[in-house]
This record gives structure tokens, C-alpha cells and sequence, in this order.
């Protein structure tokens, strides 16, 4: 039976795995080459088309995120007054939560 707000499925769905079908999943090798050979005289003029080619055959490319970058980030002079008059109105508007 459905319950409102639980999910039918407890793990979730597996890591890597998409709904969506590939290319490799229903051609032969053969076919393969031949479309890649099409999607490379495509895309002289139509450059998506390689790429749609490539990453069904292969997946998407990973993107990675570099998160050990050194950087020092200080806001200018109008952004901090900015901020504190937002901090100001907020007070005023919702009283001061110290006392």
C-alpha cells in the first residue's frame, strides 16, 4: 500500500545508474563505428552531435571540483555596509533576540 511521504524504496537508487538507454546497450560493435563515422561528417556543421554520440557511448565526462583552493575572499566597503543595514533592518523589524 502507498504511504504518503515514504518511499517505496529504502536504499534509493543505485549509484551510476540512469534510466536512460545507451547506444552500446542495443548496436553492435559495427554500428557503432558507422554512426560514430556519421556524427563525425555531422559535425562539421552540427558540433553537438559528436558530443550526444560520445557520451552515449561512453557516459559523460566527470567534472571535478578543486576544494583546497587558498583564496581569501573580502568583501568591499558597500557590501559590508550593505550587510549591516540588512542586520539593522532585521533587528528593528524582528526586535533584538539578546535581552
Amino acid at each position: 500500500m502507498f504511504v504518503k511521504g515514504q518511499s517505496g524504496n529504502k536504499n534509493g537508487r543505485p549509484k551510476g545508474s540512469t534510466n536512460r538507454p545507451v547506444f552500446r546497450d542495443y548496436f553492435t560493435e559495427k554500428e557503432i563505428l558507422e554512426v560514430v563515422a556519421r556524427a563525425k561528417e555531422q559535425c562539421k556543421t552540427k558540433p553537438d552531435i559528436l558530443r550526444m554520440v560520445i557520451e552515449q557511448l561512453f557516459g559523460k565526462a566527470p567534472q571535478t571540483v578543486d576544494m583546497n583552493a587558498n583564496v581569501s575572499i573580502t568583501p568591499s566597503e558597500e557590501v559590508k555596509e550593505k550587510i549591516k543595514k540588512s542586520i539593522e533592518i532585521y533587528l528593528v523589524e524582528n526586535g533584538d533576540k539578546d535581552d
